[in-house]
């Protein structure tokens, strides 16, 4: 079995900057544009799924 993956995208449309978060294996990697790390909330939630299993 190759493990779960799974992606998600957020926009912050005001501070026009794009976030994506990576999970793999319940390893989870946020990233957002130039380094900004001021996450969405609902991107945050995506993540702490993982965290839950």
């Amino acid at each position: 079995m190759l493990g779960r993956k799974e992606a998600a995208i957020a926009i912050d449309m005001k501070k026009d900057v794009i976030y994506v978060g990576i999970a793999r294996n319940k390893v989870v990697r946020l990233y957002g544009e130039n380094g900004d790390s001021a996450y969405p909330d609902k991107l945050l939630q995506w993540m702490m799924k993982f965290e839950a299993q």
